[in-house]
């Protein structure tokens, strides 16, 4: 392997309607040498028969196609045994429902390499909505755990970093739930990294999946959603504790707009564990404004 290399980990769960989209996405990259390391989760509707096809017609010697098969149920899982796999110095997550444009590897390792003291690097993406309503979520290199934790900027697919960065951070954490990729973010971030961020165009497409149907989902999931803001706080110095207090807020927003869950003793417990007057009056703000929301 050498200095500028990179692999693609994908896990794959019961995706056999939308898997090909992407794995056709993944073959196009004008990018070489590349591996891609798929991480079968126990499919069951053909997925695993997919891949496998894949890799026999598509593998190339410039083009590696690893296929391993996780039996411990979540992505998480699935994530971190392809992590273990990795040869390369850089490792890039990828969804098995979503699309990368043929240039997305080659401008995002061009970005890595015009600084070799970069430890990550993140890009802007392009959400598709279910009546073709398109939005672009950008990424900030700057205030960087205040926007993982309340915007998402690092979710799986905004961004790649060195090897040995997921390593030292302990990769994937099991018993998340949801926002795992927050959790992750911070524990990232922990490290002091050097990021960069890739100007232009977005080159991956998000699809929504059968998770983005409208519904009361924060009511719906809100001890799992509390229970996250739990574990990321661990990972937050003292000074930055009120940006899980500001999450806690926005969880609370939700509860009201949803109307199933009382908003309260959730907001009274973020404005208790916040001491400074002017981070409460930001949880305040932050209520009030998610409150207001469509």
């Amino acid at each position: 392997m050498t200095g500028q290399d990179v692999t693609i980990v994908i896990p794959v769960y019961n995706r056999a309607k939308v898997v090909e989209r992407t794995l056709q996405s993944v073959e196009a990259q004008t990018f070489r040498p590349l591996r891609i390391i798929l991480v079968d989760n126990g499919s069951t509707d053909g997925s695993l028969d997919i891949l496998r096809r894949w890799k026999s017609e598509a593998e190339t010697p410039t083009f590696r196609i690893d296929i391993i098969e996780e039996p411990e149920k979540g992505a998480a899982a699935a994530r971190n045994t392809g992590l273990a796999a990795v040869e390369s110095e850089w490792t890039m997550f990828f969804d098995c429902d979503n699309a990368m444009r043929p240039d997305h590897v080659a401008s995002a390792m061009e970005t890595a390499a015009s600084d070799t003291s970069v430890g990550l690097v993140g890009w802007d993406i392009m959400e598709h909505g279910f009546k073709g309503e398109k939005r672009v979520r950008h990424f900030a290199a700057d205030n960087m755990l205040y926007n993982c934790i309340i915007h998402g900027t690092f979710s799986t697919l905004r961004y790649f970093a060195r090897t040995e960065l997921f390593r030292r951070a302990g990769g994937w954490n099991t018993s998340m739930k949801i926002w795992g990729d927050i959790e992750l973010g911070v524990r990232l971030l922990g490290l002091s990294p050097k990021a960069a961020y890739r100007h232009g165009k977005a080159k991956v497409d998000i699809y929504p999946g059968d998770e983005s149907l409208a519904g009361p989902v924060y009511s719906s999931r809100g001890a799992e959603l509390e229970k996250a803001v739990d574990k990321i706080e661990m990972f937050l110095p003292d000074n930055m504790r009120y940006i899980a207090g500001m999450k806690r807020a926005i969880v609370a927003a939700r509860y009201h707009r949803e109307g199933l869950i009382d908003p309260v003793p959730l907001l009274t417990q973020a404005l208790h564990a916040t001491p400074k007057l002017r981070h409460r009056l930001l949880l305040r703000i932050t209520y009030i404004l998610n409150s207001l929301l469509p």
